[in-house]
């Protein structure tokens, strides 16, 4: 177990077996050991607050990519250092967290306006790309499955592109047309998506017709997790809830009360225990007894914790560790239960 205090607010992360990559708002992009939270390198952005950065495995080793304003930086991990793989590339306005393909050969990219779709060895456009989409929404990632893009809007819109740029679908399924500013989720043919209401939505992903949508205890505060027994995760308020996939309607095995605004996961590390983090500092870990759910013993975390746990958690496969971040610049990493 280590814990870090001399960061500023952490604006998200990836991880890998060895390194956590975070951005935080003092315009750093900083490579962390897993073994001991040691700083492996640092990276200044020049152009603006990176949001949380996104990597992929190049053969060798990672390269890591964020948005930093209106600029999107790419860097090669050498281990102890990094080196630049291309000068940050602009465009008009502010860019969203970019999505950078497995296959390592391109990055997509959301900003206000449209959609765009760069090579990771120069940042430059693809052929094809931008495709414009009005009100598009800078705060909710994009998913990608089977050589398909989806990206939501501020207005209530989930759209589809193939990866060459042609459209393929618009679904306008939500009620009042909601801004969608969560991570779009997206596992086995069906998208997932909790607009800024109290509802959580599933689409065909080939077409985007509305499956089921399922109420919820309180409005989304939280990205959604999906378990591979076929459980969703979603955090609403002060409340995380389980809902069964099981077909239609699903059905809500769950909601337990964490006593204020859950802001960071629910994810599980095993089929059992949940973990997420939550306003006013405090870290949980609860035990998924399937109909119900308890916090696990000494849980939860909250001593010396300043800020709200509104960043990860992040599973340490390696070290069996599950990691932490907050808005007032800690980062703790605990063993997972």
């Amino acid at each position: 177990m280590w814990s870090l205090s001399s960061f500023v607010a952490i604006k998200g992360g990836a991880i890998t077996e060895s390194s956590l990559y975070i951005g935080s708002a003092d315009s750093k992009i900083r490579s962390l050991a897993l073994s001991d939270g040691g700083t492996r390198w640092t990276y200044t952005c020049s152009n603006g607050i990176p949001g949380a950065p996104t990597c992929n495995y190049s053969g060798t080793s990672y390269k890591v990519f964020a948005s930093s304003g209106k600029y999107v930086v790419g860097l090669q991990d050498n281990g102890s250092g990094y080196t630049e793989i291309f000068t940050p590339v602009a465009h008009a306005d502010s860019c969203g967290n970019p999505y950078a393909s497995p296959d390592d050969s391109s990055l997509y990219v959301v900003y206000a306006d449209s959609l765009v779709r760069r090579k990771t060895t120069t940042g430059t456009k693809i052929a094809g790309w931008p495709q414009y989409i009005q009100h598009a929404s800078r705060k909710a990632d994009i998913a990608v499955f089977n050589d398909e893009v989806y990206a939501a809007t501020t207005d209530g819109k989930i759209y589809a592109l193939d990866a060459d740029g042609t459209p393929i679908a618009v679904s306008t399924a939500f009620a009042g047309s909601p801004s969608i500013t969560l991570p779009l989720l997206v596992r086995s043919s069906t998208i997932y998506v909790t607009p800024s209401t109290s509802k959580v939505y599933a689409l065909n992903a080939s077409n985007l017709n509305q499956l089921w949508n399922v109420n919820l205890q309180a409005a989304n505060t939280g990205p959604t997790f999906t378990s591979g027994e076929g459980v969703l995760y979603v955090a609403c308020g002060n409340y995380v809830q389980r809902i069964t996939l099981s077909g239609t309607p699903t059905v809500t095995d769950w909601t337990y009360n964490a006593g204020a605004t859950v802001a960071s996961g629910p994810i599980n590390a095993s089929a059992t225990t949940v973990y997420f983090g939550r306003n006013n500092g405090q870290y949980f870990a609860i035990t998924d007894n399937t109909t119900s759910a308890a916090t696990v013993t000494n849980w939860p975390y909250s001593s010396t914790i300043i800020g709200n746990a509104n960043t990860g958690p992040w599973i340490d496969e390696t070290n069996s560790r599950i990691i932490f971040g907050t808005d007032g610049g800690y980062i703790h990493s605990f063993t997972l239960h």
